[in-house]
């Protein structure tokens, strides 16, 4: 295999951000989480820290999970599929199957809602497909954190749902910001 330029390979484009079909229920609908880029990712970090104050330095909790839906959420589209979901495996009684080390075991299942996934015809043929649920009027590229107060008025679980998918897709999971404040 030839040696890349790997300064080309990733500054052209051609690595694409992670994406995932996730169900919400309290919504009862899918929504496309992507991958925050590196701007996205600063921009969420910096307008959910606190600055001063016996805080400083902490996530403000009341804005990042609002904030995380509002910049990853997206319309789903065609090269998107939910996956598999992972559910334990129970015995004929309805216990957990335990593995050698007493730990419960698990299988890959379709998600209970795939029937309700827009075909694969509609997500091609939304207008919508790749675009935030939370834009912009003026500028529909760019998210509306003018609604975040109102989200933040919606149900928790649903803001849980999207911000725990793109925190882990964007490396924002608490061990991953801790990490990076201790060096």
């Amino acid at each position: 295999m030839p040696i890349t330029d790997i300064r080309e390979k990733v500054l052209s484009g051609q690595l694409k951000l992670k994406q995932e079909a996730v169900w919400v229920p309290q919504w009862d609908e899918w929504v496309m989480v992507r991958e925050l880029n590196g701007k996205e990712r600063a921009s969420v970090i910096e307008a959910n820290t606190y600055k001063k104050g016996s805080q400083a330095g902490q996530i403000n909790v009341t804005n990042f999970y609002p904030h995380l839906a509002i910049a990853s959420a997206r319309y789903p589209t065609a090269d998107v599929e939910p996956a598999e979901v992972e559910v334990p495996v129970t015995d004929e009684n309805g216990e957990p199957v335990l593995d050698a080390n007493k730990e419960p075991v698990t299988k890959l299942v379709p998600s209970a809602h795939l029937a309700q996934y827009p075909s694969l015809d509609e997500r091609q043929g939304n207008p919508l497909a790749g675009m935030l649920i939370f834009r912009r009027s003026d500028d529909p590229t760019k998210p509306d954190l003018a609604v975040r107060d109102a989200l933040n008025e919606t149900s928790g679980a649903a803001l849980e749902v999207i911000a725990q998918v793109a925190a882990r897709l964007s490396a924002l999971l608490p061990q991953d910001i801790a990490e990076k404040k201790g060096s």
